[in-house]
């Protein structure tokens, strides 16, 4: 059966015959209140006013020797808020979201770095100069190239260049195009020069030397420039 706490209205389950055929004291164990439960579907005849025994009002203000039931049973029928006590488990998904938001903010805090100190550098201060990398270095070509004609009958073509590093870090030297043209600035003539260093220190130049036989005669202009870059 279902006991009710008439000042709290808590709820308690007992068995059937816990109550008795005359009822029982029993105390409400959230409130404290005190009163006497009839068994169910038995419902006693009112007592005339001032003819209630001493006896019975000390078994209501009173519950007897081990007839308390302060003891609240397993669990009560319903709970009076509805506070759960059972912490509350965070979702995976969210938790997953906010760790790749974490680290998207990481790598963008990363290539800003890398952009205000300068790709070049950090690459320099590794070791791991790009070969290939000519935006930074200078060719030069002090005297204007010779043309000859041989003994032989063939014509030399010769010229000496430069090449400088005006930066301040070390850098790959690629190999330079070197191109003939016309004058409608067609290209007649073209051949890779090897550089003497495939490396140049901060501020340091080198020089090379080149020279090809049979030059077509229309070529009017000379154009250097490293592989993988404009003329």
């Amino acid at each position: 059966m279902i006991l009710e706490c008439p000042a709290c209205r808590t709820r308690y389950t007992v068995p059937d015959d816990a109550v008795g055929v005359n009822g029982r004291a029993v105390r409400c164990a959230k409130c404290g209140h005190s009163w006497h439960q009839w068994p169910a579907g038995h419902e006693p005849e009112a007592v005339p006013s001032g003819q209630m025994s001493d006896a019975d009002e000390a078994d209501l203000a009173a519950p007897p020797q081990g007839t308390d039931m302060s003891a609240e049973p397993d669990r009560p029928v319903y709970q009076d808020d509805d506070e759960d006590d059972t912490p509350r488990r965070r979702n995976p998904a969210v938790r997953w979201t906010i760790v790749a938001v974490v680290i998207g903010l990481l790598l963008l805090v990363g290539v800003a770095s890398l952009q205000f100190v300068g790709f070049d550098r950090v690459r320099a201060q590794l070791g791991m100069t790009q070969r290939g990398s000519s935006a930074a270095l200078l060719l030069e070509v002090p005297r204007k190239p010779e043309r000859r004609a041989l003994a032989s009958g063939n014509e030399l073509f010769a010229l000496t260049g430069r090449i400088v590093n005006p930066t301040r870090e070390r850098q790959s030297v690629p190999d330079i195009q070197a191109e003939l043209q016309d004058a409608q600035g067609r290209v007649v003539y073209n051949w890779i020069i090897t550089p003497p260093s495939r490396t140049l220190a901060p501020g340091a130049s080198a020089q090379f030397d080149a020279a090809v036989y049979d030059v077509p005669k229309g070529a009017r202009e000379l154009k250097l420039s490293f592989v993988g870059e404009a003329s």
